[in-house]
């Protein structure tokens, strides 16, 4: 046993705890006041039971908190020494108790100190690990858990459950914990995903990529300590984890391993090799195969099962044995070597070399992946042929693609009249590509197919240059030019009849000119360019399309039906969104709850049936749909579910754009700048400039920060990324940024009413369009801000415009500015201040505007409005806005922290036992040493500057 002291000021991290926390906090304050109060938590090794502990402990106010863990030294039996440095820091205690002593003279010494200790200060006990602890020890813990409920004392303990299923002492103990009154004992489990991302993001230090997210998480299952050592070292911009494990992962993760003995590591290391539960008989023949019959018997395998089961290594699955995490299979695996691992691996094919039937899709593809690890190519490519035919079959597209790029690459060395050719198993890929969403390796084999398929061939090429163009499109990569159309016209006019040049028909009509739609939509659906009956789907996709351009909406959502059917039917995802994005947009304006829950019906309806990449597309869409009209809520549930697409840019930069804004209005800054971080990557590294919504997206949060330099740049951007018809949803934004110029005498004002007067002139309003009418009433708003004229007439028109469209963020901004000027008019308008305060406070708290709803308390604060029970007029101390200001005296610090508060000048000089003279003569020096125009603005100065330090 051994006594490790915890700092007192360390500075705990903790993610996705808050709640429990809060919870830990509660109970030990009530027990270091006297009424009782003790939590004892309980969990798995590396779950984080200490660094909840230590940030709970800190958080205690005005407690003396003593630290202490117990470490699993053996060959040590010293009595009571967990407890004998904590209580050296009681004052006077070294010298009353002797733990050497008889253990009931020890209670006793320990009660006669704990009752003069508390009777000065409260105290609160952490000891971590109690399981480690002596049997003396944790009879002295509960003879103190089980003191008067009056002593301020509370006990804060960290326990992890036998690992080898046996009972032990710990068990008894917690048992006779559990049954105590005054104590709380926590199950502590593993953190979820979102509370996994969030630790990732502060390791790394930025918004990590959602493919890394998922691989972390299959990795380490949400344990903290796992999180932390497999994402040690990793670049802010990684996509995935590095193929080996960090060595000091794997030393942890296999501690437990190595000490059950070599023979037991052998077992459990060809279990990893497997991959997959696996029985008894199965690992003792497959070693038999690989090593000799001598190498491992039965009973040796069953010892080594029996072992990892009793200490929770493994558990049954089935009618066979698997780890109970999937690292430690990762990391027995690491550890074979390269020439045992192929010896294994051959063996497995072994097993089933010999069987032609009965495997499912399963079987075949787990022996491929064995065929491939041995590096046997003429095994590995029939397997990998058996797999994808067998994965096509059972609709898992995206396995089958994986399995015929392996084929592709394997095919050069394998000799043979039974390998296919190129072109055939290119097409097959790409076909499987295609429908498991996997746009960029449809891509490659299409253009590979365009590389090698015989020039003459020109329907062919035709329907190729057709695809090519389509999936080019939808990845955003590059929109079909009049040139590109003008060589697919070209193909298909000399192709002969039949599919290939229907579909090189019916695609060219998306891309023509509206005036020629009607035409190529009639050429594709013509039977003489076919050879079948009934015309094929991009033929039905055509028609839709041209009955959209014709404004015959009853025809589009007609068409859009059948073709919809058609595209499930042939699993047709690119088809299926076209269709679907005409009849949504065919009657419904553009920003609406209508055309949100459109793309909700049409995911729920291709759900199950496409690949999740279509899926997410429609996700997207929702959210920012959602986000536009303030249902946060809505926008958040949407965005979970593009989590686990295939990675698509398009998709990628629109959710992070989405979640960034998201995050940015709620107020969690640092992950706004995390997902925007990641959109320029995600950007720069296809050669792009940032969207004009994501240059939108940052240059709000640097006007949040009070960057105007970059957030003049960023708006610079996105004015030149915004068509010219679109440029009114710029406006409200740069007279914003202009607004906040001015006010800061700022050179940037030049150039941004340069923009906002460019944007005003392309202006064309629909009188009809609320989200217009919003919009331009909130530019007007903003424009009178700018010019100096703090009138709250502008901004209650631009509150109740917002209000019509549904922007309900944007109606509680203009409540907000409405107030700041209602406030600051001489005489100032209470009363009607009150009234704008409360309905932008209403909304501001339902969505979870943090930084609205924060600067709206303070403006209630200050005029001493009553919004809620828990806003008082004058509200709660708090001194910590003064301390964010530079330059200002102690007194003027205070000074500050007041008028926060909303004190006025005599409340403030009876607080400080002043003149009113002297209170007025420092707000003046205040006024002119922070800029401020007058209190209310110091007011939000300082709450700023406290919320969000630079």
């Amino acid at each position: 046993m051994h006594v490790v002291a915890f700092g007192s000021d360390a500075q705990v991290r903790l993610f996705g705890r808050d709640d429990v926390k809060r919870s830990i906090v509660a109970a030990l304050a009530e027990g270091a006041d006297g009424h009782g109060g003790s939590v004892v938590i309980v969990g798995e090794p590396g779950v984080g039971k200490t660094l909840l502990a230590a940030a709970a402990s800190a958080e205690v106010p005005d407690a003396h908190v003593l630290r202490t863990a117990c470490l699993p030294l053996a060959t040590l039996a010293v009595p009571f020494l967990p407890l004998r440095g904590p209580f050296r820091d009681l004052a006077g205690s070294a010298t009353s108790i002797d733990f050497d002593g008889s253990p009931g003279r020890v209670l006793e010494s320990l009660d006669r100190v704990m009752d003069a200790a508390t009777g000065a200060e409260r105290i609160v006990l952490v000891i971590d690990d109690v399981q480690w602890a002596d049997d003396a020890t944790r009879d002295a813990l509960l003879y103190l858990l089980s003191a008067p409920a009056s002593r301020r004392v509370s006990m804060l303990a960290t326990v992890r459950r036998s690992d080898d299923g046996e009972p032990h002492g710990i068990d008894l103990w917690l048992s006779h914990v559990e049954r105590m009154r005054e104590c709380t004992v926590i199950s502590l489990g593993p953190l979820d995903r979102a509370a996994t991302t969030d630790q990732i993001t502060h390791l790394i230090g930025a918004a990590p990529y959602q493919s890394l997210v998922e691989e972390v998480w299959s990795h380490t299952r949400g344990f903290p300590y796992l999180t932390a050592l497999v994402v040690a070292g990793l670049d802010a911009r990684a996509r995935s984890l590095p193929d080996a494990l960090p060595r000091g992962l794997v030393d942890s993760v296999l501690a437990n391993v190595r000490a059950l003995g070599p023979v037991a590591v052998a077992v459990l290391s060809l279990l990893a090799i497997a991959g997959r539960p696996m029985s008894v008989a199965e690992l003792h023949e497959v070693a038999a195969i690989a090593e000799g019959p001598g190498a491992l018997s039965t009973n040796d395998v069953q010892t080594a099962l029996a072992l990892a089961r009793r200490a929770r290594i493994t558990s049954p699955h089935g009618v066979g044995e698997w780890f109970a995490h999937p690292l430690t299979a990762e990391a027995l695996a690491q550890n074979v070597t390269e020439t045992q691992r192929r010896l294994w691996h051959s063996a497995f094919v072994s097993t089933r070399h010999d069987v032609d039937e009965g495997l499912d899709a399963e079987e075949v593809a787990w022996i491929a992946d064995h065929a491939a690890a041995a590096d046997d190519p003429v095994e590995a490519y029939s397997w990998a042929l058996r797999a994808a035919e067998g994965a096509m079959r059972g609709e898992a597209f995206e396995q089958a693609a994986a399995f015929m790029h392996r084929a592709i690459r394997l095919r050069e060395r394998v000799a043979g009249a039974a390998v296919q050719t190129e072109e055939e198993l290119l097409t097959l890929h790409a076909r499987a590509a295609g429908l498991a969403g996997a746009l960029d390796d449809e891509l490659a084999s299409t253009e590979r197919l365009l590389e090698i398929v015989d020039v003459d061939d020109t329907g062919r090429r035709a329907a190729l240059t057709a695809r090519r163009l389509l999936v080019r499109s939808a990845a955003l990569q590059h929109y079909p030019s009049a040139e590109d159309v003008a060589l697919l016209l070209e193909l298909a006019r000399r192709s002969p009849p039949g599919v290939d040049r229907a579909f090189a028909y019916g695609l060219a009509a998306l891309w023509v000119e509206d005036s020629e739609v009607a035409r190529f939509a009639a050429e594709s659906n013509d039977p003489s360019n076919r050879t079948t009956i009934e015309p094929d789907l991009w033929s039905l996709v055509a028609r839709v399309r041209a009955a959209s351009v014709g404004g015959d909406e009853a025809l589009v959502r007609s068409l859009s039906a059948t073709a919809r059917s058609r595209a499930l039917d042939e699993r047709d995802g690119l088809a299926y969104n076209i269709a679907a994005m005409e009849s949504i947009f065919a009657s419904a304006p553009s920003i609406s709850e209508e055309v949100a829950l459109a793309f909700r019906t049409h995911r729920t309806e291709a759900s199950g049936i496409l690949a999740h990449t279509f899926l997410a597309w429609f996700a997207m869409l929702e959210a920012g749909t959602w986000f536009d009209l303030g249902r946060w809520t809505d926008c958040a549930a949407a965005l979970r579910v593009t989590i686990g697409a295939y990675p698509r840019r398009p998709v990628e930069i629109a959710v992070g754009t989405i979640a960034g804004w998201l995050a940015l209005r709620q107020g969690r800054l640092e992950a706004a700048a995390g997902h925007f971080e990641v959109v320029a990557v995600l950007a720069a590294r296809a050669g792009e400039s940032l969207t004009s919504e994501s240059a939108q997206a940052r240059a709000e949060l640097a006007l949040d920060r009070g960057d105007l330099a970059s957030a003049t740049s960023d708006l610079r951007v996105a004015f030149e990324r915004t068509a010219e018809s679109d440029l009114g949803m710029l406006e409200p934004l740069l007279a914003r940024a202009l607004a906040d110029a001015r006010a800061a005498s700022r050179e940037e004002a030049v150039e941004l009413a340069r923009l906002l007067h460019a944007a005003e002139q392309a202006e064309t309003l629909d009188s009809g369009d609320a989200p217009a009418f919003a919009r331009s009433a909130l530019r007007d708003a903003e424009v009178a801000r700018a010019d100096g004229e703090p009138s709250d007439a502008p901004w209650i028109r631009a509150a109740d415009a917002c209000r019509a469209a549904g922007m309900e963020w944007d109606e509680a901004y203009a409540c907000r500015r409405c107030a700041d000027a209602l406030l600051s008019a001489t005489p100032p308008d209470r009363a009607t201040a009150s009234v704008v305060v409360r309905r932008g406070l209403a909304i501001a708290t339902r969505i979870g505007a943090a930084p609205l709803e924060r600067a709206l308390r303070e403006l209630a604060r200050f005029a001493r409005i009553v919004v809620d029970t828990d806003t008082p007029a004058g509200g709660p101390d708090d001194e910590t806005p003064a301390a964010e200001l530079p330059g200002l005296t102690a007194r003027e610090r205070e000074i500050v922290a007041l008028i926060v508060r909303g004190l006025t000048y005599s409340e403030i000089a009876r607080e400080l036992f002043v003149s009113e003279k002297t209170v007025s003569s420092h707000v003046s020096n205040i006024l002119r040493k922070t800029g401020a125009t007058n209190r209310i603005d110091l007011a939000v100065k300082a709450t700023r500057l406290s919320s969000n330090p630079r």
